[in-house]
């Protein structure tokens, strides 16, 4: 099983596992989780050894990009993506810990559908999600709302356009 996450294929959610930590000297819990490593490679590690009984019963719920690693002008390459299986068909999920923190997320994760959301919040709980350092959702007891919204709302959060296709757009209050 992932070390981070568990890959539940009865309600269709990855939920993360492992608890988030206050660094020292702070004040608010924080959690990162790296697409490739601990979503992508630990879960195809679950679905080629079926860990849980009946996980093959699903489709895996990434999908990458066959260009990702192709040559780039000035010796770059393409930097992979995932893309998570979060349609009517699928319906995968990503269920932060049950605790109020901060979510970083590593790497470039966009929906399968872009009208259905890829994180599921928890009841109670405030989670304000991250990529490359930009806030760009939160999760309280409303739902999800992207960065878009927040800037709306407080005018403190700037983002690219391209980032509120990470996650979909719902009602609700957030606080920081």
């Amino acid at each position: 099983m992932g070390v981070k996450v568990d890959f539940d294929p009865d309600t269709r959610e990855i939920q993360i596992t492992e608890a988030p930590v206050v660094p020292p000297g702070g004040t608010v819990a924080q959690q990162t989780i790296n697409v490739e490593i601990d979503l992508y490679s630990d879960g195809k590690e679950d679905w080629e050894s079926e860990t849980p009984a009946g996980i093959r019963k699903n489709r895996f719920p990434f999908v990458t990009a066959e260009s990702a690693g192709a040559p780039l002008p000035g010796g770059r390459v393409e930097p992979a993506f995932y893309r998570l299986l979060n349609g009517p068909l699928d319906g995968w999920r990503i269920l932060p810990f049950d605790v109020d923190h901060e979510l970083t997320i590593i790497g470039t994760l966009v929906p399968d559908d872009e009208t259905k959301p890829i994180y599921k919040a928890r009841a109670g709980r405030t989670i304000l999600i991250f990529i490359d350092g930009t806030q760009v959702a939160g999760l309280d007891n409303q739902g999800v709302r992207d960065a878009m919204q927040l800037e709306a709302s407080d005018g403190k959060v700037n983002i690219d356009t391209q980032l509120s296709n990470v996650v979909s757009i719902t009602s609700g209050n957030l606080s920081r």
